[in-house]
């Protein structure tokens, strides 16, 4: 048998060749709504309740939208063959203000660094409720190399637990003292 194969093609004819394998269940439609819809949206636009794309839930969106069912796994090959990769994000404040961020970090905090090395003592930061309402902890698909971007929100929801032992007095740090 290889010696028939060698007379017919030559060397050529005797190479390994890959198996067939199964034929492909997503399109090429498919695998462009997929990225999109990695890129451009969360599950929360899509009715579920976390912000954080797994390859179950893109599959089960696969069988709404396609009526295509495929596996999670299955999911996975196009997703990487798409430049996309399953990491950790990153979060982003969704009422953060630019401006506001870079007249902290270039005023007002050099102004409580000095004082706090005036005083010897350390700086320290804390929201209400020590975390914000939206956490999310877990990886998300995004582009190779790029962190995804999460937005959250980082209201406190109201929660004010007792950080400090006298009632009615609200120490803080302030450029001119505590």
């Amino acid at each position: 048998m290889v010696t028939a194969g060698y007379d017919q093609g030559g060397y050529p004819a005797l190479e390994s060749r890959q198996p067939p394998g199964a034929e492909l269940v997503i399109t090429p439609a498919m695998d462009r709504w997929l990225k999109h819809t990695v890129l451009n949206s969360t599950p929360v636009a899509h009715g579920y309740d976390t912000v954080l794309w797994n390859r179950d839930r893109l599959a089960d969106l696969i069988q709404h939208k396609f009526g295509v069912t495929v596996s999670g796994p299955t999911v996975s090959l196009p997703l990487k063959a798409l430049g996309l990769s399953y990491q950790q994000p990153c979060s982003r404040d969704v009422a953060r203000e630019e401006q506001e961020v870079e007249f902290f970090l270039d005023h007002k905090f050099p102004l409580s660094q000095r004082l706090a090395k005036k005083m010897g003592a350390d700086i320290g930061f804390e929201d209400e409720a020590g975390v914000g309402v939206m956490t999310r902890s877990g990886r998300t698909w995004g582009e190779a190399g790029h962190a995804p971007e999460i937005p959250v929100s980082m209201e406190h929801g109201g929660l004010q637990p007792p950080l400090h032992d006298h009632p009615g007095r609200h120490p803080a740090l302030h450029h001119d003292g505590v």
